[in-house]
């Protein structure tokens, strides 16, 4: 890891360290690809509650690294912030160690191997699988939680489709709608 990716991934840490108090409502903005080793990658998005009262809307930024062939990880974060009261909660953080179990030109598949937060929730996995069409990698996610409360330790599942839209010039954007427990999510990301 060089440098300014390292210094980057410790500021990002240290900085969302306060968050770490609200629960999860964080968007997924993966396809099934990791990281190629030493690569760091920054995204930059916002997600928001479709047909909601009153509508939520939450701030993310994800960060990845490529830390080994085929294998990333990853930090994510974030804020809530509901319009019609003005009110913010922090979203908390979550990680993950990814593994791609496949590649092109088939169906590629990442799995979630674990996450680590400090908002409630033991422990997540995950499954990505995407199909890239030159610029264009529609992908589909599925994200189970598992989250203590008081009666005991409950699953939050999410599902997820999107289109990750690759231009050499200009920077790559995500785009995608979730379902999370009768909720609809709607997301936009850009990756640096």
């Amino acid at each position: 890891m060089g440098k300014i990716p390292r210094k980057l991934f410790v500021i990002f840490t240290l900085l969302s360290l306060p968050l770490a108090l609200g629960g999860c409502f964080l968007n997924i903005f993966e396809t099934g690809d990791t990281l190629p080793p030493g690569r760091f990658a920054v995204l930059i998005g916002l997600g928001g509650q479709l047909l909601s009262s009153p509508s939520q809307w939450a701030p993310q930024i994800h960060a990845r690294y490529g830390a080994a062939p085929d294998i990333d990880l990853g930090l994510s974060t974030g804020l809530l912030y509901t319009p019609a009261t003005g009110q913010i909660t922090p979203l908390g953080i979550v990680g993950d160690i990814r593994k791609q179990l496949n590649h092109r030109p088939d169906i590629t598949m990442g799995l979630g191997l674990g996450s680590l937060s400090f908002s409630g929730v033991l422990g997540e996995g995950s499954l990505y699988l995407s199909q890239p069409f030159g610029t264009i990698t529609p992908y589909a996610a599925y994200r189970a939680s598992f989250a203590l409360g008081s009666g005991g330790i409950s699953t939050i599942q999410q599902v997820t489709a999107g289109v990750a839209i690759e231009n050499p010039s200009r920077t790559p954007i995500f785009l995608e709608v979730s379902w999370r427990e009768g909720q609809i999510l709607i997301g936009f990301a850009a990756r640096f």
